[in-house]
C-alpha cells in the first residue's frame, strides 16, 4: 500500500438516490420504489465482494440491500435530505483477499456498527494495484424495538454570554440544530481516520511488513502544497486556446506560456502531495442533513406584496417575473439620472443668481446680459429666487418618491430572484452549484431554463452550455465579464449623450444670440440658465466619458496583454467597444488582429448605428466663438467662474460616418498592429 486513503462524504437526496449508489458499488441491479425503475450499471471486470453488517437491535430486513436503501429513502423525507454517508478507503494491496476482508470487517464493526450504524460494504479489486472499499452507512439509528429514530437532531435556542436568546431580524429567537447521534462531529471523523490508519498498521505488522501509514494531513506532517502563479488574463486565454487546439487535434495538452508551464509542474507536485494529504470531509456537507425541505411555493409577506404591486403599476403589466423586476430597476436608474440632472440645473441657476446679486450690489449693470433690467431688478430677482426654491421643493418631493419606489423595487427584485432560484432548483435539483450565482448572465440562463415553454431546454443543455466556457462559474471571471458588460453599456450611453449635448449646446448658442439684443428679459434669463447648465453637463459628462474610455482600454490590455497597450491607445473607440462586446458574446478571445478583422467585417446592426456617433469638427468649441455675441458668451462663462481648460483636451470632434464606410480595412488593422 503506497498511500493512505480515507474519504468521507454524504449522498444527498437532491443529487442522487441511495438505490443508485448501492447498485453502482455492489454491481447488482436494485429496484427503486421512489423512481419506479431498476438501477443497473455496467458489470465490473471483477465482481465486488459485498456484505452487510448491522447492530443487534436492527431488524432482519436490513440484510436485504434493496429493502434497506428503499426504507432509507422513505424515512429521510426532505427532497434534499442526506440519505447515507459513504466512506471510501484504500486497502493494503500487500495483503491477501481474505486478510483484506478481515481488516475491513474489523474496522467497520469497531467504528460504525458498534455505534448503531448499518454498513453496506463493497470491496473493489478491478485494478490489482488499487484495492479499495466503499462503505455505505445509514445516518439514522434504530431504537431497542428495531424501529428508526424519529429524529436525528433537535433545535436549540442560541443564547448570548448572559444566557439571553439571540434574536433574528424579525425579532424571533435564533436556533441551531444539534446532532443527537454524535456521528457528525469533526472529532468523530478524525477518530475514524486515525483508527483506520492504526488498523492498517496493525495488519502490516502482524503479517510481517515493515510498512506504516499515517492519517495526518500534509500540513500536520509538514508537507505543504505549493501555490500556483496566477495567470494574467491574456495568458489564461492563450492557454485556453492551446487546450482547445490540443483537443481538436487529439493530442495531449501542454502549457505554452511561462507561468502556465510553471503551474503545470506545481500541479504535478501537488497531485503527489494530495495522495498523502487525504481530504477531511467538509463540515458543510455534514450540516446538509439538517436543511429543511423547501416548500413548493414561496409565500409573500405584506411588504413583498406591496412591492410586487408597485412594479406592476410602473411597468403596466398584470404579472411580473425576474426579467421585469430587473427591467424596473434599470428604468428607475434612468429616473434617478434625470432627477440628478434637474437638481444640477437648479444648482447652476442658484450660482447664476448669486453672481447676478454680486454684480447688482457692486454697482455693475452687466447683469442685463443675464435677462435682468435696471428698473425691475429687485422684482425680477425675488421672483426668480422664489421660483427656484419652489422648484427645489418639487425635486425634493420627486426624490422622496423615487427613494420609496426604489426600495420597493429592490424588495420585488430580491423576491423574484429567490423565486427564480427556487423554481430552477425544483426543475434541475442537481444544478445547485449554478443556482448560487446572482450575476446577470447566470440569472438570464436560469430564467431561460425555467421559462422554456417547449421543454427542449434540458439539464444536459445547461451543463453543456456552462462547460463550454472555462471558468464560467468562477466568481472572478463572472465579475470581470459583468464589469466589461457595464463598461460597454456606459460607453454607448455616454457616447449618445455626448453627441446630443454637443448638438444641443450649438443650438442654444444660436438661440442665445437671437435673444441677447431683444427686449425679452424673461426668455433671455431662461436661455442663459439652459445654456450654462448644458455647458456644465457637458463638462461633467466629458470627465465621465474619458474615464469610461480609459476603463475600456485597461480591460482590453487585461484581455490581450500589456504589449498591445500602444495599439489600444491609437485604436478608434468604437472598435475597442466591438472587441469587448465580442468577448461578452463569445466568452473567448483570439489573436488581436484576427478579432479586429472579425468585428470590423461584422455587419452592423441598429444598435451599432446608435452608438457609432461621430461628431462634426465644426461643432461648438468655447474657445473658438467670435464676434460680439461670442464675446458675450465668454463673459457669461467667466462671470459664472467656469474653467474651460478641459475642453482643449477633448478628442477632435468626430463626423458621423456612413455605415458602408465604417469597416476597418486590413491595411488599417495592420497599421494599428504596427504602432
Amino acid at each position: 500500500m503506497s498511500t493512505y486513503h480515507f474519504k468521507a462524504k454524504f449522498i444527498n437526496k437532491r443529487d442522487q438516490s441511495a438505490i443508485a449508489k448501492a447498485a453502482y458499488v455492489s454491481g447488482k441491479a436494485i429496484y427503486s420504489e421512489r423512481d419506479e425503475e431498476t438501477k443497473n450499471y455496467k458489470p465490473r471486470l471483477i465482481e465486488p465482494e459485498s456484505f452487510i453488517l448491522a447492530p443487534e437491535n436492527a431488524p432482519d430486513w436490513v440484510y436485504n440491500r434493496e429493502k434497506l436503501w428503499n426504507e432509507v429513502e422513505k424515512v429521510e423525507r426532505p427532497y434534499n435530505a442526506s440519505l447515507l454517508r459513504e466512506i471510501v478507503v484504500a486497502i493494503p494491496k500487500e495483503l491477501t483477499n481474505e486478510q483484506q476482508v478481515e481488516l475491513v470487517k474489523e474496522f467497520v464493526d469497531e467504528n460504525f456498527v458498534s455505534d448503531g450504524m448499518v454498513a453496506d460494504v463493497n470491496i473493489h479489486r478491478d485494478k490489482e494495484e488499487n484495492p479499495h472499499a466503499h462503505i455505505l452507512l445509514t445516518i439514522r439509528p434504530f431504537n431497542e424495538k428495531g424501529e428508526w429514530w424519529k429524529t436525528k437532531s433537535k433545535k436549540v435556542t442560541i443564547t448570548d454570554n448572559e444566557g439571553n436568546p439571540v434574536l433574528n431580524d424579525k425579532g424571533k429567537p435564533k436556533t441551531r440544530n444539534v446532532d443527537l447521534t454524535g456521528w457528525n462531529s469533526k472529532d468523530k471523523l478524525i477518530m475514524w481516520r486515525k483508527n483506520f490508519a492504526e488498523k492498517v498498521n496493525e495488519y502490516y505488522k502482524e503479517n510481517g511488513y515493515d510498512i506504516t501509514v499515517s492519517h495526518l494531513s500534509n500540513e500536520e506532517r509538514g508537507l505543504d502544497k505549493l501555490p500556483q502563479t496566477r495567470l494574467t488574463r491574456s495568458e489564461y486565454y492563450i492557454e485556453k486556446k492551446a487546450k482547445k487546439e490540443a483537443e481538436l487535434n487529439n493530442r495531449e495538452y501542454k502549457a505554452v506560456t511561462f507561468n502556465g508551464q510553471y503551474n503545470e509542474q506545481i500541479q504535478k507536485y501537488n497531485q503527489e502531495i494530495e495522495l498523502i494529504n487525504n481530504e477531511i470531509m467538509e463540515l458543510n456537507e455534514l450540516r446538509s442533513n439538517n436543511i429543511a425541505e423547501i416548500p413548493n411555493v414561496i409565500e409573500m409577506n405584506e411588504l413583498q406584496e406591496r412591492a410586487i404591486d408597485s412594479v406592476k403599476k410602473r411597468q403596466k403589466v398584470d404579472s411580473i417575473d425576474y426579467t421585469i423586476a430587473a427591467k424596473n430597476i434599470k428604468s428607475l436608474s434612468y429616473w434617478k439620472m434625470n432627477i440628478d440632472k434637474q437638481i444640477r440645473v437648479l444648482d447652476r441657476e442658484e450660482k447664476i443668481l448669486r453672481s447676478v446679486k454680486e454684480m447688482y450690489e457692486g454697482g455693475r449693470t452687466n447683469y442685463t446680459k443675464y435677462g435682468f433690467t435696471e428698473d425691475k431688478f429687485i422684482h425680477q430677482f425675488n421672483y426668480r429666487i422664489s421660483k427656484l426654491n419652489e422648484n427645489y421643493g418639487k425635486m425634493t418631493e420627486q426624490l422622496k418618491n423615487y427613494k420609496e419606489d426604489h426600495e420597493l423595487a429592490n424588495v420585488a427584485l430580491k423576491f423574484k430572484v429567490n423565486e427564480l432560484d427556487h423554481a430552477f432548483l425544483n426543475k434541475y435539483p442537481k444544478l445547485h452549484e449554478i443556482a448560487q450565482f446572482q450575476h446577470t448572465e447566470i440569472m438570464e440562463l436560469k430564467h431561460k431554463a425555467v421559462t422554456n415553454i417547449s421543454n427542449d431546454f434540458t439539464e444536459y443543455d445547461i451543463i453543456n452550455y456552462v462547460n463550454n466556457y472555462d471558468g464560467f462559474l468562477n466568481t472572478d471571471e463572472l465579475n470581470f465579464r459583468e464589469r466589461i458588460r457595464n463598461e460597454v453599456e456606459d460607453y454607448k450611453q455616454e457616447s449618445r449623450l455626448f453627441f446630443t449635448l454637443n448638438k444641443k449646446l450649438e443650438q442654444l448658442e444660436g438661440e442665445y444670440k437671437e435673444l441677447v439684443s431683444s427686449d425679452e428679459p424673461n426668455k433671455l434669463y431662461k436661455k442663459t440658465v439652459e445654456y450654462l447648465a448644458a455647458k456644465s453637463e457637458l463638462e461633467n459628462l466629458n470627465t465621465k466619458y474619458e474615464n469610461t474610455k480609459a476603463e475600456i482600454r485597461n480591460s482590453l490590455v487585461e484581455l490581450y496583454g500589456k504589449h498591445h497597450e500602444d495599439t489600444f491607445k491609437s485604436m478608434p473607440d468604437k472598435y475597442k467597444v466591438k472587441l469587448l462586446q465580442s468577448f461578452i458574446d463569445n466568452k473567448e478571445i483570439n489573436e488581436l488582429d484576427k478579432d479586429l478583422e472579425r468585428v470590423s467585417n461584422r455587419a452592423p446592426n441598429r444598435k451599432d448605428e446608435e452608438f457609432e456617433q461621430d461628431f462634426d469638427s465644426n461643432q461648438w468649441n468655447p474657445n473658438t466663438t467670435s464676434n460680439n455675441s461670442g464675446d458675450l458668451l465668454s463673459e457669461l462663462i467667466q462671470n459664472a467662474k467656469r474653467d474651460e481648460s478641459g475642453y482643449d483636451d477633448l478628442e477632435s470632434k468626430r463626423k458621423r460616418a456612413k455605415i458602408k464606410n465604417s469597416k476597418l480595412t486590413k491595411e488599417e488593422i495592420n497599421g494599428l498592429r504596427q504602432r
